[in-house]
């Protein structure tokens, strides 16, 4: 058998696993999991049937019938060594239908998952790259672009002076709530309606050239 190079290997085991590989979390909605039968897949594509193996050792079994196993992978022909725990209940043993045996081969598939995850399977699920959506997914709506200032605005050196001077006599206020209305006390202000012939005065707040934005903040503090 020909050897691969680490290049290849990498790139074929990295490679997106087909959408219908990917489900759901039964649990945890938000989350995506791989199907088992698309790791074992991978692994005999990359590695070749009967050339990468498993032993299982038992840790645990509990009065709920929780199992837990070790599983260690090989595979010798590039000396690739891992192991890893993995543990499943199959619902516990109070649920109906229980099944130890479920329960022994479920954390065998737990570990060999994991194991998967670190030979870099499905690394575009992990990185978030790739999910199944729910049925009822659908994407954000795009973030809208900032609004510009007005082609108007008229930055000259007396209305600031004008802006600047009915600001400083305003009376200091310490919330968001108080700004706004300091906000609207000023556009009714005989300077604020001559502030806003050349611009509003939201185009001026947005406009980040205009000193009035950081003598305005600073005073209201």
């Amino acid at each position: 058998m020909i050897m691969k190079t680490q290049e290849q290997l990498k790139a074929e085991l990295y490679a997106p696993l087909p959408s219908e590989a990917i489900k759901q979390h039964p649990t945890k909605t938000f989350l995506s999991t791989i199907k088992p039968i698309y790791i074992t897949d991978r692994m005999n594509e990359v590695f070749g049937i009967g050339q990468w193996q498993t032993k299982t050792e038992n840790v645990l079994v509990n009065d709920n019938g929780t199992v837990v196993n070790k599983v260690v992978f090989t595979v010798p022909e590039y000396n690739i060594y891992y192991e890893c725990f993995g543990g499943n209940d199959n619902g516990g043993s109070g649920s109906k239908g229980f099944d130890l045996g479920d329960a022994f081969k479920g954390a065998t598939t737990d570990a060999l998952n994991k194991i998967a995850s670190y030979l870099g399977i499905g690394i575009d699920v992990y990185r978030g790259k790739q999910s199944h959506a729910p049925s009822n997914y659908s994407k954000p709506a795009p973030t809208p672009a900032p609004m510009q200032p007005s082609k108007s605005f008229d930055d000259s050196a007396e209305r600031k002076a004008k802006a600047l001077g009915a600001l400083k006599v305003a009376d200091k206020v310490a919330t968001v709530k108080g700004l706004i209305a300091q906000q609207k006390a000023f556009k009714g202000t005989p300077e604020g309606k001559d502030f806003q012939s050349g611009a509003s005065l939201d185009d001026v707040v947005k406009n980040n050239s205009i000193e009035l934005v950081g003598e305005f903040y600073k005073f209201v503090k």
